[in-house]
This record gives structure tokens, C-alpha cells and sequence, in this order.
């Protein structure tokens, strides 16, 4: 049996340009069962907290070596012994990979469906290991009142301490 790759974890990258950043996290599930695309997806990949993508084993080792921006000899090396392809394959799967998720990580970036044709999980086919994002609601208090605010509670509704929610 071969070693999981990549290591199963949380993963946080940051790309910045001339004029635009995105936060990226790359999440590596411990289920490498080989199921197929949809069923035991090992990978998450979320961009600046809005677009969320199911990756299968290749792709999520393909990700995980990008973003980690290991030298392309040696991703290549490595994917070659990981799925036991050859390096011509490797080479162009991955140079192709690499350019696709380069457009993805634009903060305006491609449409995975539209632009790029990149098989897709439908929303909510499968059960994630962990939530994909959580926010947290420090204050209800605040000096505006905009009409897209989210907040439905009045803005004097009784709030913990700060040493309460520590």
C-alpha cells in the first residue's frame, strides 16, 4: 500500500499580483480510497473563501505540489511514481493543471464549468469531512445600518464579555 500523498491537513497559501491577492486553502482528507471523482474526494480547494472545489486524488497531489511551487523536475518526479504514469503524461497533465489553477486563483478568476470544462461535484452530492467555512459573530454592535446587513438582531442586544467568551 502506498503512502498517502499529499499528507492529509489543512494547507494555507497566499498569492499576491500587481493588483490582486488571493487566500487560498488546499484541505487533504485522510480518505485516499481511489473511489472515483465524487466519492472519497480527497481534496478541497478554497478560493478567497467563496468558491470551493472538489478535487480528485490527481488532482489534489497536483495542487498540493503547485502551491507548494515544488521545482516542475520535481513534481513531475513525483507524480510519475504516485500514479505510475509516464513522464510525458505527467508533464503534460500537470502543465496543463498548473495553467488552469493559475486562472482559478485570479480573484476574478476562470469559471471552472464555463471556462475551463473541469468535471464538477454538483453541490451537496457528498457529505464533507468538515464544514467548508465558518464564521464567527464577535458583535452584534455596529455604527451602520445597511440594508444588506445580515445582522436581524437590534444593535443594543445583549452581548457576552470578552473574558466569557475566552
Amino acid at each position: 500500500m502506498r503512502a498517502a500523498y499529499p499528507p492529509p491537513g489543512l494547507y494555507h497559501f497566499e498569492r499576491r499580483g500587481e493588483n490582486e491577492r488571493s487566500r487560498i486553502h488546499l484541505r487533504i482528507d485522510p480518505d485516499h480510497s481511489g473511489q472515483g471523482f465524487g466519492q472519497g474526494c480527497p481534496g478541497i480547494l478554497l478560493v478567497n473563501a467563496s468558491r470551493v472545489l472538489h478535487l480528485n486524488p490527481t488532482a489534489a497531489a497536483m495542487a498540493y505540489l503547485a502551491l507548494k511551487q515544488t521545482p516542475p523536475g520535481e513534481a513531475i518526479r513525483t507524480l510519475t511514481r504516485r500514479f505510475r504514469v509516464s513522464r510525458v503524461q505527467a508533464l503534460r497533465d500537470y502543465t496543463q493543471f498548473t495553467a488552469d489553477l493559475d486562472d482559478l486563483l485570479r480573484p476574478d478568476g476562470a469559471c471552472p464549468v464555463c471556462d475551463l470544462d473541469v468535471e464538477i461535484t454538483p453541490p451537496f452530492s457528498t457529505r464533507p469531512s468538515a464544514p467548508y467555512r465558518m464564521d464567527l459573530a464577535l458583535t452584534y454592535r455596529c455604527n451602520d445600518n445597511c440594508a444588506h446587513c445580515y445582522n436581524g438582531r437590534p444593535r443594543d442586544y445583549p452581548e457576552i464579555s470578552t473574558e466569557q467568551w475566552k
